[in-house]
């Protein structure tokens, strides 16, 4: 079933769709020295790569196809594939004094008289004493990618929880929370530490993504990118014994992920952002768009901000200030961004606000900020039920949103907030002292108790229902310091922290959008110092 399953996901995969899964292939089995080369320029090689075999390195070229090749197309990617052998020009890491292969890498097969062809160029190439090519094609990569029989060493093994996620997904369904409690299967299968399990939980979420993205739903396939980092970062800090060496390959693995599933969230909006809020509302129709148009801007400023971070972190400043402007833009022209529909969304504001402040964009974060507090307020002011809690189910969320109205709705009434909470602690990190001063007096006004998760710097900060998490008393001085404590009574761990000990500031970005009920004033101010 699993075999099945994962055939019919490679054989549709475009060409560029399967860059991450053959990546994950490629790392778990010791290539070394990756390098994309797409382009009007690649002379027949799509990217390269190095091997250890025995006692020397080969140098692998790799041209990948998506789909069926048959007898005509192979005509064309026989000369891609006389390219990658003769031609030395590909990249400063090609190496040309070294023993090279060719691997044609296809998501289908070679059909018809393609297969006779291709045998018969690989025999005339080897008698006229020139190097061959290997065909990759869908059962020799489902042989890589599968754990079973005689390889006990694939990426993915039978499990009937993956194979009913895939299906749902394909059907359009499958929720945040659903893949959420998935993932923590990842917390087991990293465990052991090895580049198989780190990999395999890429694959999955590659598998989960592709099939989001296929049913429409770009924004929670780039959530689903990131899950992966909080299993292996668990995995990693329960150890604690230094990272492998090759630990930033799984990362950066992650990072390209992530980047090609916003990719398309960014140029759509980039091609819009100067409508006024049309761009959010132009597939939203009927009562759904009081919902729907908050929840939108809330997780596409989430995705832009993390993005926006993950560039400035590769030092690519032009695209980070570029995707910074976008934010700013979207900021000033739609007003969506300002009413977070549930505390769920209130991590939201968190990398955004740090990429803008990146860029000085000071006005456009005090904006968002007081703009949402003023949101904030009012909901609690009018209505006993306030907003939903960061655990609410999607019903409940939008019964407490707007069934204030409704005698016919009964819920709790709810004064806890954690956007509150967030609101206050952004303001304090950047050193706003009049917004600190004026929104905390305004919460405190309509009765709004602020409230965060704590836990100290453990495994347990990476899990939603961890031993040492609690939920404590959160009060605040009534104006900042120059000591910069604005907290009175529980304070986190001032040490350094396992994420920033290693340079795992993003990832622990990623982490807190994962969870969504917490984040860690300590570490923020020093991501933002």
């Amino acid at each position: 079933m699993l075999r099945n399953v994962l055939a019919g996901y490679v054989e549709t995969l475009r060409e560029r769709d399967f860059d991450i899964p053959l990546l994950c292939i490629l790392l778990k089995n010791e290539f070394f020295d990756i390098h994309f080369l797409h382009g009007a320029f690649e002379f027949g090689k799509d990217f390269i790569a190095k091997k250890q075999e025995g006692d020397k390195i080969i140098q692998y070229v790799f041209q990948s196809k998506g789909g069926n090749i048959g007898l005509a197309d192979f005509g064309q990617v026989r000369w891609q594939l006389e390219e990658a052998r003769m031609n030395p020009i590909a990249h400063p890491s090609f190496n040309t004094e070294i023993e090279r292969r060719v691997v044609l890498v296809t998501t289908g097969r070679l059909v018809g008289g393609a297969s006779a062809s291709a045998q018969t160029y690989k025999k005339w190439c080897l008698e006229h004493g020139n190097m061959g090519f290997q065909v990759w094609d869908v059962d020799y990569l489902l042989g890589m990618m599968l754990k079973e029989g005689a390889n006990p060493y694939g990426l993915i093994e039978e499990n009937p929880e993956f194979l009913s996620m895939v299906v749902n997904m394909k059907q359009g369904k499958g929720t945040f929370k659903e893949i959420e409690q998935y993932s923590r299967i990842w917390f087991e299968k990293c465990r052991n530490g090895t580049k198989r399990s780190y990999f395999g939980a890429v694959l999955e979420s590659a598998i989960f993504a592709y099939e989001l993205k296929n049913t429409g739903r770009t924004l929670l396939a780039c959530y689903v990118s990131l899950f992966p980092i909080r299993a292996i970062v668990h995995a990693l800090h329960e150890k604690n014994e230094g990272l492998p060496r090759w630990i930033h390959e799984v990362f950066h693995l992650i990072h390209d992920h992530f980047l090609c599933c916003s990719e398309n969230l960014i140029e759509t909006l980039m091609k819009y952002k100067e409508e006024d809020e049309s761009i959010f509302n132009r597939h939203i129709g009927g009562v759904h768009v009081f919902v729907a148009y908050p929840v939108i801007c809330s997780q596409s400023m989430e995705i832009l901000g993390l993005a926006g971070l993950l560039k400035l972190r590769r030092n690519e400043m032009e695209k980070a200030k570029e995707i910074g402007n976008l934010l700013a833009t979207l900021l000033e022209k739609n007003s969506g961004f300002f009413s977070p529909i549930s505390d769920r969304f209130a991590v939201s504001m968190i990398p955004a606000v740090i990429l803008l402040h990146e860029f000085d964009r000071n006005e456009v974060i005090r904006s968002l900020i007081s703009r949402t507090a003023i949101w904030l307020c009012n909901r609690y002011e009018i209505s006993e039920l306030g907003l939903a809690s960061s655990y609410a189910a999607e019903e409940d969320e939008i019964n407490t949103l707007l069934g204030y109205a409704y005698d016919f709705i009964k819920l709790p009434a709810r004064r806890e907030s954690y956007l509150g909470t967030v609101l206050i602690d952004l303001t304090a990190i950047l050193g706003l002292n009049d917004l600190y001063e004026d929104i905390l007096n305004d919460i405190l006004a309509v009765e709004i108790l602020p409230c965060n998760i704590v836990t100290k710097d453990t495994v347990d900060k990476y899990m939603l229902n961890g031993a040492s998490v609690y939920t404590p008393v959160i009060r605040f001085k009534d104006s900042l310091s120059s000591e910069r404590a604005w907290r009175d009574g529980v304070e986190e761990e001032a040490e350094e922290t396992f994420c920033l000990k290693n340079d795992m500031w993003w990832e622990l970005l990623a982490i807190i959008s994962i969870l969504r009920d917490r984040h860690f004033v300590n570490e923020l101010s020093a991501i933002v110092s």
